[in-house]
């Protein structure tokens, strides 16, 4: 049995399968699928971040970055952002990067992370409580050149 295992697990790494990182969700938008607050994830993509609509953030190499919080190894992105009301909030990414929310030179703690719906590209849901203000989005460890971003208000 324990050899049937292996072989299963090796099976699906080589299809890549739904849960190694490196498989890129797959995107198949149907009605209903996407949480609503995330109804304008497949909007045009906004020049610069804002709460509602998305965003591209490009990587970029980590000696080319000031960081604003040690993050996760590799290529990342920095992007502000502006609170006009106090609330819980939810940053869904296209990928499974490490989401930071920074303020005064201290990263905030999340309050939940989770998964979009498969077959969406929302790949990775992060909860935050924030108060009104302007943040430094920090994303780290981001395993492609582009990662679509969306903050929107819970």
């Amino acid at each position: 049995m324990p050899m049937l295992m292996t072989a299963l697990i090796l099976a699906q790494t080589a299809m890549g399968h739904p849960n190694t990182p490196e498989t890129p969700e797959p995107v198949c938008v149907r009605a209903g699928d996407l949480p609503r607050e995330f109804a304008a994830w497949d909007a045009p993509a906004a020049a610069r971040l804002a709460v509602g609509r998305p965003s591209i953030l490009r990587a970029q190499s980590p000696s080319a970055i000031r960081w604003a919080v040690r993050g996760k190894a590799g290529n990342g992105a920095l992007a502000s952002f502006t609170v006009a009301r106090a609330g819980p909030y939810r940053i869904g990414l296209s990928n499974a990067a490490r989401v930071d929310v920074v303020r005064g030179g201290k990263a905030l703690e999340s309050i939940a992370h989770g998964h979009g719906p498969i077959c969406t590209g929302l790949r990775k849901i992060v909860d935050f409580t924030l108060p009104r203000g302007t943040y430094v989005l920090q994303l780290s460890g981001m395993p492609a050149d582009e990662t679509k971003v969306m903050i929107a208000a819970k």
